[in-house]
């Protein structure tokens, strides 16, 4: 569930899981920043949900 947005940066959270995702448009994440999400998220998302 998104709380809130400043600027480009998005606040995601989900049960107690929190994370926040850059959004510019026309880039790609990172292979480290979308590690360091799916971890963020995991315990709540549970393991390999961004494989699905």
């Amino acid at each position: 569930m998104k709380i809130r947005q400043r600027g480009s940066h998005v606040r995601i959270k989900c049960g107690v899981c929190h994370t926040t995702i850059p959004v510019h448009t026309g880039e790609d994440l990172g292979t480290g920043l979308l590690s360091k999400i799916k971890r963020d998220l995991e315990p709540c998302l549970g393991k390999g949900w961004l494989s699905q």
